[in-house]
């Protein structure tokens, strides 16, 4: 029974059809949602916990329409929720009501609003979910980190008093939270660089497996030789953890150049992430649509890498699939 995963701009294009009359593809969306609709096609729509991440981000904007879009993406996938268990490293489905992410009138989840009440504060996400619980015993030198950081004028107060990989995340994200979720300053600079004093050239992102050319890349520099241990250290320490996976090789590609996504006011690194997150999520399915060309073009190269068969499609290429049978 395929199993279909499709991002959050697509859920919104057939939560609203009527707001895309003026797009090439608007008329393949009737197709889509009778296709899905129809019991006798055993298509199997799922959602994840990043699709409702992307709904807290319009939350403080607009909470009717947040509450209609879960409402909507509950009717749509009948409940049917793909989520990894953190204790067993584990990915499953369950039937799981998405509009219960905001029970008791979403008090829950105001808690974890920014201050001035636009975007999250991510700092609580962390410290209140235990997200990066793992990360609390792996040791850092803090002498070593703060030389490392020092030229960004960031102080490192957790990090220098229990130097781990947890410290030093609750600090970057302290110091960071707005640039996070508005254009992330610093991986801006960090990206425009990256290219440059690792020695990635053009030519890597074209071929057919860009990662593996990458790699090869990387081998060729110190900084370069030097990143892949942080990144193989930092977010590959288990090899059956594919979140992790999928998450770096995802920030990899758009780090050094390939479609990369543009960062602007409400738009930032965490949407990258988020991205990342939904390719992780649609890499347990058959179909990944989107028709965001960079997440696309990511997430494929991801997938090639890893050799996963997952089709990444976008509208008109799902409606053509979908209307071959």
């Amino acid at each position: 029974m395929p199993r279909l995963y499709l991002d959050s701009n697509i859920i919104s294009y057939l939560h609203h059809p009527e707001q895309y009359t003026g797009q090439e593809w608007y008329s393949c969306l009737r197709l889509i949602k009778e296709y899905i609709d129809d019991p006798a096609n055993n298509m199997v729509v799922v959602y994840s916990p990043a699709h409702l991440m992307d709904v807290r981000r319009g939350f403080a904007k607009d909470k009717q329409r947040a509450l209609d879009k879960l409402n909507f993406l509950s009717e749509l996938t009948h409940n049917t929720c793909i989520v990894k268990d953190i204790t067993w490293n584990e990915v499953r489905i369950e039937r799981r009501d998405a509009t219960a992410f905001f029970s008791r009138d979403g008090n829950q989840f105001e808690d974890f609003l920014a201050p001035n009440g636009r975007g999250i504060n991510l700092l609580s996400v962390i410290e209140e979910t235990g997200i990066f619980e793992k990360y609390k015993n792996i040791p850092l030198n803090y002498v070593a980190i703060a030389a490392e950081f020092a030229h960004l004028d960031m102080p490192l107060p957790r990090t220098k008093e229990n130097p781990t990989l947890y410290s030093m995340m609750c600090d970057f994200v302290e110091n960071m939270n707005d640039l996070f979720t508005n254009g992330h300053k610093l991986y801006k600079i960090l990206r425009d660089r990256a290219k440059a004093e690792t020695g990635i050239a053009d030519q890597a992102l074209s071929p057919e497996n860009p990662l593996a050319a990458i790699d090869e890349q990387l081998k060729t520099t110190e900084i370069g030789r030097r990143m892949q241990q942080i990144m193989k250290q930092s977010f590959r320490l288990d090899p059956n953890n594919r979140e992790e996976i999928v998450g770096s090789l995802f920030m990899d590609l758009d780090l050094f150049g390939l479609k990369k996504d543009k960062l602007s006011p409400g738009h930032g690194y965490m949407s990258v992430a988020t991205d990342a997150n939904h390719a992780f999520f649609a890499s347990y399915c058959h179909l990944f649509v989107t028709q965001d060309t960079r997440t696309a073009a990511k997430a494929e190269a991801v997938y090639k890498y890893l050799d996963l068969d997952i089709k990444v499609f976008d509208v008109p290429k799902l409606a053509a699939w979908f209307n071959s049978f």
